[in-house]
C-alpha cells in the first residue's frame, strides 16, 4: 500500500460468522490514518452478528491487540494513532448476539508516510502595483520532492513548474492565484492565495502653466491655466494682477487696469486636498503706446525692377536705424533669405502678390524674426525650399512677430515661434510644409491665430510647451494629426474646424491642457467642429486634461477612430464631456 493514498484493496473470507472483504485506506494530507472497511458474508441459519472486533499488530510483533468494538450496523473503522514510518497489520472478528467471536479474517497491511504530508507552505503573496516586475518563489512541505507546480489567475502573471511566480501585472485589482503543487509520488496539494495588483500612485501635483501671454491695459484677457498629476478634478486660486481674476477653474480672465509687470501667485488644488503652487510673472503695457524717439522711416523694394535704387529687402533692412519706426514696402519675387534683428517696429508690407523665397539651399529659414519688439509682415508669398524642405519657411524667436494675409509654405514646418516669442496670425494660411506642421509652438511661446486655414501639412499645428489659441480658424487635410500638443502644452480652441485629418483631431501628450470653448458664454454658445477626422476626434493620454465648458456647443462625432473622444493610458482626465457637449460623439472617459 502507497502511503497516503487508497491504493489496494484485500479481499478476505472469515470462518464462522464472515467478512466478505476488507479495505484498507492511508491518509492524504493533515496527521496521518488508516480507515478500514469490510462487508459482512452470509451467515448461518441461526445466527446473528452482535458486533465486530478491530485489532492490531506491528509487523515486528505479530501480536494483534484489540483497538475497538464496533457496533454491527457499521462497518469501517479509522485508527488515528499510527505514527509516521510505522508498518500495522490489521484483522477483524465478528462476535454473534451469544457472544461467541469468529477467528481473525487475513491480515491487511499499512505502511504509514515519513514526515508531513504533502502541503503548500506559502500562505499570503505581497500586493505590487500594476506594470511592476513581479518575482516570488512558491514554497511547499512534507511529500517527497522535489516539487512540480501550477497556477493561474493573476493577468500577467505565471507559475514555472519550479515554483517561481513572475511577470508584470497587467490589471488591478484583487485576484486568486489557484495552486497545485505536485511531489516525485504524484501527491499533490492545491491553494487559492489572494494577490493584490493596484494602481501606480499618482505624481505629486504640480503647475504646469510656467509663463503667461503678455497685454496691454484693458484689453480682455483669457488664459486657462494647467496642472498635472495628483488626482483631478483641479480647484485653482490666485492674485496678483490688477483686473484680473482667476477661477476654480483655473480661468486667469479680465481686463488688466494698471501696466507693470506683475507676479500671478497661484495655487492648484487636486480632489484628495494636494496643493502645489507658483508664481509667473505676467507684462501689461500701457493702452496707448508711447512716442517714437525718431521720426517713421518709409522704405520701398522692388525685388525685380533694376530701375529701383533697392532690390532687396536685406539691404534696405541694412539702411536702417531698428530704434525707428520703420515700414518697407515690397513688390516682386525676393530671392533672398531675409533676417530681421533687433528692431523695435518695423512693419513689412507686401504690395501685387510680393514674396520671398528660400536661397539658401535649405540652409536657412527665408525669413528670420530674432530679438525684436514687433514686426509686422502682412500680405506676402513666403516659400521654403520645397517639398524635401528640412528648414521651416519662418522663425520667430525672443520677438513679438505679427503677420496677417500671408501664404507660407514649402517649408520643414511652416512658422516656428519658440525661445520665449509671442506671435499673431490674422487671415494667414499654412500650407505645402509636409513634413512638419503649419504652426509650431515651442517652449514658453506663445500664438493667438485668428481666421487662419492651415492644411495639407505633416500636421496642422504642434504645441511643445507653449500655448495655441485659435479663433475662427480651419485646421484641415492633414497628413497626420490636426493639432499635436504635448510636453505641458496648452490648446484653446475658439468656433474652430478641426477636419479631415488623416490622423487624430487633436493629440494631448505629456501633461497638455485643452479647452474646447469660454466657459460662461452661456447655454448655446458657439463651439468648435472636429469632424471627419480618420483617427480620434480627440486623444487625452499622459497626464493630460481636456476641458468641455457647459454651455459651449462643440461638435466632437464623425471621427474614424474607436471614438471620438479616446483617453488613454495614466490618468488622463476630461472636464464636461458627454454626449450633449459632444454634438453626440461617442467617448471611452470616465468623468
Amino acid at each position: 500500500m502507497k502511503p497516503g493514498r487508497i491504493w489496494q484493496r484485500f479481499v478476505l473470507l472469515l470462518l464462522c460468522h464472515g467478512l466478505a472483504t476488507l479495505g484498507l485506506a492511508a491518509p492524504q494530507l493533515a496527521s496521518h490514518w488508516v480507515t478500514l472497511t469490510w462487508t459482512p458474508a452470509t451467515q448461518p441459519a441461526g445466527v446473528t452478528i452482535g458486533s465486530w472486533n478491530v485489532y492490531r499488530s506491528t509487523v515486528s510483533s505479530g501480536l494483534y491487540n484489540l483497538l475497538s468494538s464496533v457496533p454491527v450496523a457499521i462497518l469501517k473503522y479509522t485508527d488515528f494513532s499510527v505514527a509516521a514510518g510505522g508498518m500495522y497489520s490489521y484483522v477483524v472478528t465478528s462476535v454473534d448476539t451469544a457472544g461467541v467471536e469468529s477467528v481473525y479474517s487475513v491480515s491487511a497491511t499499512a505502511t504509514i508516510p515519513l514526515g508531513a504530508p504533502l502541503s503548500v507552505a506559502t500562505t499570503m503573496l505581497p500586493a505590487t502595483v500594476i506594470g511592476t516586475t513581479y518575482s516570488v518563489l512558491l514554497s511547499a512541505a512534507g511529500g517527497n520532492p522535489p516539487y512540480t507546480w501550477a497556477g493561474s489567475g493573476v493577468p500577467g502573471l505565471t507559475v514555472s513548474a519550479a515554483g517561481l511566480f513572475s511577470g508584470t501585472p497587467t490589471q488591478f485589482g484583487t485576484f486568486t492565484l489557484s495552486l497545485t503543487v505536485s511531489d516525485s509520488t504524484g501527491a499533490t496539494a492545491s491553494a487559492s492565495i489572494p494577490v493584490v495588483v493596484a494602481l501606480p500612485p499618482p505624481p505629486s501635483v504640480s503647475v504646469t502653466t510656467t509663463a503667461l501671454p503678455p497685454t496691454v491695459v484693458g484689453a480682455t484677457y483669457s488664459v486657462l491655466l494647467s496642472a498635472a498629476g495628483g488626482n483631478p478634478p483641479y480647484t485653482w486660486a490666485g492674485s496678483g494682477v490688477p483686473g484680473l481674476t482667476m477661477s476654480s477653474a483655473g480661468l486667469l480672465s479680465g481686463a488688466p487696469t494698471q501696466s507693470g509687470t506683475f507676479t500671478l501667485s497661484l495655487t492648484a488644488s487636486d480632489s484628495t486636498g494636494a496643493t502645489a503652487s507658483a508664481s509667473i510673472p505676467v507684462v501689461v503695457a500701457p493702452s496707448t503706446p508711447g512716442p517714437v524717439s525718431i521720426g517713421k522711416v518709409v522704405l520701398h523694394v522692388d525685388c525685380v525692377s533694376t530701375n529701383e535704387q533697392i532690390s532687396s529687402i536685406n539691404n534696405a533692412l541694412a539702411s536702417l536705424d531698428p530704434s525707428q519706426d520703420n515700414t518697407i514696402y515690397v513688390q516682386g519675387a525676393c530671392k533672398e533669405n531675409v533676417t530681421i534683428t533687433g528692431f523695435d517696429r518695423l512693419q513689412l508690407i507686401a504690395q501685387n502678390g510680393a514674396s520671398i523665397s528660400d536661397a539658401s539651399d535649405d540652409t536657412a529659414p527665408a525669413l528670420s524674426i530674432d530679438n525684436s519688439t514687433r514686426v509686422s509682415v502682412q500680405g506676402f508669398i513666403i516659400n521654403g525650399n520645397g517639398p524635401n524642405a528640412k528648414t521651416e519657411a519662418i522663425d520667430c524667436t525672443f520677438s513679438y512677430c505679427a503677420f496677417s494675409g500671408n501664404t507660407v509654405q514649402g517649408g520643414a514646418d511652416g512658422v516656428d515661434v519658440f525661445r520665449g516669442a509671442r506671435a499673431s496670425f490674422n487671415g494667414d494660411v499654412l500650407q505645402n510644409n509636409t513634413s512638419g506642421a503649419g504652426i509650431f509652438v515651442g517652449q514658453n511661446a506663445f500664438v493667438l491665430a485668428t481666421s487662419v486655414t492651415s492644411q495639407i501639412n505633416g500636421q496642422g499645428a504642434n504645441v511643445v510647451g507653449g500655448f495655441l489659441q485659435t479663433n475662427s480658424s480651419m485646421v484641415q487635410n492633414n497628413s497626420g494629426d490636426g493639432i499635436v500638443v504635448n510636453l505641458g502644452g496648452t490648446a484653446n480652441l475658439f468656433t474652430s474646424t478641426v477636419t479631415g485629418n488623416l490622423g487624430n483631431g487633436i493629440s494631448l501628450v505629456g501633461h497638455s491642457t485643452l479647452q474646447l470653448g469660454l466657459a460662461g458664454n452661456g447655454t448655446g454658445a458657439p463651439g468648435s467642429s472636429l469632424t471627419n477626422n480618420s483617427g480620434a476626434g480627440i486623444l487625452i493620454m499622459d497626464l493630460s486634461f481636456a476641458n468641455f465648458p457647459n454651455g459651449v456647443t462643440n461638435v466632437v462625432s464623425g471621427n474614424g477612430g474607436s471614438k471620438d473622444v479616446i483617453c488613454r493610458g495614466q490618468y488622463p482626465a476630461t472636464r464636461g464631456a458627454n454626449t450633449t457637449n459632444l454634438g453626440g460623439g461617442t467617448t471611452n472617459c470616465d468623468f
